[in-house]
């Protein structure tokens, strides 16, 4: 049978699978088990998003971090410095990048791209850029 299963865990996807029953289907999209033919399917989810290409700019949100501060980071445009591909983990999580702003930093390409809209609309120009808060409340960790 053929199963539609809608992740509640981090991507909130519908990926479409066979399987002999639902729980089945689902640990399948759980473990990413897929077969060649189901991840291209679960892949047509995310068709249509560009690749990342080193030098071109990509909008990364702001991190405040209560506990170590001097991590901080405003968000904004920024400089696409690598791009990562790790084969092992699931469709939604294979394609990082980093950036020329915080280059520590490792962020899932796709999840960005969702999110590009609505960062243009609040960064605008706006460069990313690292704002750290070096007080010792703010780094107790």
């Amino acid at each position: 049978m053929i199963f539609e299963v809608t992740t509640t865990v981090a991507d909130y996807r519908t990926y479409t699978v066979e399987a002999d029953d639902a729980i089945q289907a689902a640990e399948k999209v759980r473990n990413n088990t897929f077969d060649d033919d189901e991840e291209v399917i679960a892949t047509k989810a995310i068709e249509g998003t560009p690749e990342p290409v080193i030098g071109g700019y990509v909008y990364v949100p702001t991190s405040i971090y209560l506990t170590h501060g001097r991590d901080d980071f405003i968000g904004g445009l920024c400089r696409i410095t690598n791009v990562i591909r790790k084969p092992e983990r699931s469709v939604r999580n294979r394609l990082f990048v980093r950036v020329d702003e915080r280059p520590a930093s490792e962020y899932n390409w796709l999840f960005l791209m969702e999110q590009q809209e609505e960062l243009r609309e609040e960064y605008g120009s706006q460069r990313g850029h690292a704002d750290p808060d070096y007080s010792s409340e703010s780094n107790s960790w």
